[in-house]
């Protein structure tokens, strides 16, 4: 059959544009929807994955107790905490900072098993209801805990319901509860979640109101009392509190009974507590501000508590050209940590941590206020 032109560009366009379409189609999907099994017995029994679009676009393989897989197994443990920036959703699982400190240790020659148990929408309730568990099960070498300001006062960590939060009694003192049965069981919610078909497509707002309507069911409505006096008492804005002074003390002292119980969970096991910044967008700076600055000392001060404040290397990235936060498919100057922005910590927690275990003070983003 001799060329015909005129018939090769038409089919060459009709092939580029379907091609395109399929892309566009995918971006769509992909930038409104995740694909994901809504099963949690999956992520706390093992073999869960979970694919997600909305922020960056991920893969997660969970193993048992929500445990998130690492590129290694085996060897003396290590364990990571966090909340979704630990969790890392918007990456391939072994992108994420747990498993970038882990291949760097074991490049050099430190055989160690990391092993990633962050999860979303988490505070400090949260790592220190699942402490006793975790140390009894994985007798780690070192604890690592990523978190931030609002881990310690936001309204999150006296949200009832959340697997593990903060109460405030009549007294001015601090307690750890949880929704039943999660001490041994992690994050597991009602049986109804479980009987869901094994792939289901969900929207932001669906999945966030499904679980919230849940959780409340579970919980019922909060004590307004002991909210009120949440916020009241542990609010560091002392701008927004009509008798500073007595905030302060208030505050000093829920902050001692968090370190106490962050305490009684972990014993003297050696913590690093890599701290979150901020971001200002108008300064295109990475800070810590005076009241996250204060907790980070006081961190600081307990002999087996080691703190990483990683504003000056996110500078450095982000003057260099390259942003440690942000996505493609969102502002690039805003949101979850990208694949830059936990391969810095990801390599910074590995130095810290081979400085520990050579009996060495951590000299990696170390926190100089």
């Amino acid at each position: 059959m001799p060329f015909n032109r005129q018939r090769f560009i038409k089919y060459a366009l009709q092939f580029a544009g379907w091609t395109l379409l399929f892309f566009l189609l995918t971006e769509t999907f992909v930038r409104f929807a995740f694909v994901s099994s809504p099963t949690l017995s999956s992520k706390v029994n093992g073999g869960g994955m979970e694919i997600y679009g909305f922020e960056g676009y991920g893969f997660i393989y969970y193993l048992p107790n929500l445990e998130i897989a690492t590129p290694f197994s085996g060897s003396e443990n290590i364990v990571t905490l966090g909340d979704s920036y630990t969790q890392a959703r918007h990456l391939l699982y072994w992108k994420n900072y747990s498993s970038v400190a882990e291949k760097a240790l074991r490049s050099q020659g430190y055989i160690k098993d990391i092993r990633n148990f962050g999860y979303m929408a988490t505070a400090i309730p949260y790592q220190i209801g699942i402490g006793k568990s975790l140390m009894e099960t994985y007798h780690p070498r070192v604890v690592v805990i990523e978190l931030a300001l609002n881990d310690f006062i936001s309204d999150r960590a006296f949200d009832k319901t959340a697997p593990f939060y903060f109460q405030i009694d009549a007294a001015g003192n601090l307690i750890l509860k949880s929704l039943p049965e999660q001490v041994d069981n992690y994050l597991k919610l009602p049986a109804r979640l479980e009987n869901k078909p094994a792939f289901s497509f969900y929207s932001r707002l669906s999945i966030e109101s499904y679980l919230k309507t849940v959780r409340g069911q579970k919980t019922g409505k909060p004590d307004v009392e002991t909210e009120q006096r949440s916020t009241d008492e542990i609010n560091l804005n002392t701008t927004q509190n009509p008798n500073p002074k007595k905030s302060k003390a208030a505050q000093d002292k829920i902050l001692s009974q968090i370190f106490a119980l962050i305490e009684d969970a972990y014993g003297e096991t050696p913590i690093v507590f890599i701290f979150r910044p901020s971001f200002s967008k108008k300064d295109n700076q990475f800070y810590y501000d005076k009241d996250a600055k204060r907790i980070i000392s006081l961190l600081s001060q307990h002999p087996n508590w080691h703190t990483m404040c990683i504003a000056d290397p996110f500078n450095s990235s982000f003057q260099n050209g390259y942003s440690p936060i942000g996505f493609g498919n969102t502002d690039p100057f805003s949101g979850h940590w990208n694949i830059n922005g936990h391969k810095i910590v990801g390599n910074l927690l590995a130095e810290n941590l081979i400085s520990m275990m050579e009996n060495r003070p951590i000299a990696a983003a170390v926190c100089n206020f």
